[in-house]
């Protein structure tokens, strides 16, 4: 894996009060403290999640809440997601875990948080020649209005646990980094995710996309990212709650390597991108390429 290495960046559009940063040991006390930091903004979530739930629907989301997280335990202490001495799935649990409770949140309602429905794009083109690779990624969500101060949720938050160093863009209902843009600052990665949009029979599953999204930037390699896709396809029975496209792309000691991949349901494959004018091409929307 390559040393630490220094992104520059500069980060506009946030007030003060929406960069958050937090410093701890491992990964459940600082997402306590990330969950403590936006309590109230995912308390707010939940309510507007279930507002339209009669007492039977709650339940029953509730109990889903619970089988998706108890096989999620299992696949962990069997080690399903194991690579190099580090279970990458433990660390997402353990996240989760953190800012469940800095939030309040029982561990069914968080995990119930996890499926959302925002509208995301990214184009990433990387030169041939030199190896660059330059990337848009839009980010859309109907309740976003900065007219609506209440409607606003966004933070951009750096976390350093021990040696790892993220910085990511973060939705108050997703317990952990991954969605949207985030950068490992210690490996040199940067990762854009589209959510899918499946059709109704790949929609409902028991492992959160969230999850896979969490592993790929917590190892910010692209040759372990291989070991987990494979550990992905291989595991019995699993199933994604809906999905992502995931777009990545990693300093190495050469020239950066752009990789995209597509994880929905039971299917975890590689995009290829289009060559076009000596360049490599990724372009997503919410529409699945590999859904029947």
């Amino acid at each position: 894996m390559l040393g630490p290495i220094k992104i520059k960046g500069k980060v506009t559009g946030f007030r003060r009060s929406e960069k958050l940063e937090i410093g701890a040991e491992n990964y459940f006390e600082a997402f306590y403290e990330l969950g403590k930091k936006v309590a109230t903004l995912v308390q707010e979530q939940y309510k507007n999640f279930i507002a339209d739930f009669d007492e039977k629907k709650l339940a029953q989301e509730i109990a889903r809440g619970h089988e998706r997280l108890d096989y999620m335990e299992k696949l962990s202490n069997a080690g399903a997601f194991k690579i190099d001495g580090v279970n990458y799935l433990q660390r997402y649990l353990s996240a989760f875990y953190g800012t469940a409770q800095g939030v309040g949140l029982t561990y069914p309602e968080s995990m119930m948080m996890q499926m959302e429905t925002i509208g995301c794009q990214t184009i990433m083109v990387q030169d041939k020649k030199t190896g660059v690779v330059r990337m848009v990624h839009a980010e859309e969500d109907s309740s976003f209005s900065r007219f609506g101060k209440e409607k606003y949720r966004y933070r951009v938050v750096d976390i350093k646990t021990g040696t790892t160093k993220v910085k990511f863009y973060y939705y108050p209902e997703l317990f952990g980094w991954g969605p949207a843009i985030g950068i490992n600052e210690t490996t040199g990665m940067v990762l854009c995710i589209d959510d899918l949009i499946p059709t109704k029979k790949y929609s409902t599953g028991n492992f959160t996309s969230m999850a896979v999204a969490f592993m790929m930037l917590d190892c910010g390699d692209l040759k372990i990212v291989d070991q987990i896709m494979d550990r992905l396809r291989s595991v019995d029975v699993l199933k994604l709650e809906g999905g992502y496209a995931i777009h990545m792309a990693q300093a190495d000691e050469e020239k950066p390597v752009m990789r995209s991949a597509e994880c929905i349901y039971d299917r975890f494959e590689y995009i290829e991108p289009v060559v076009s004018t000596g360049r490599n091409i990724i372009a997503q929307s919410n529409c699945p390429i590999n859904e029947d």
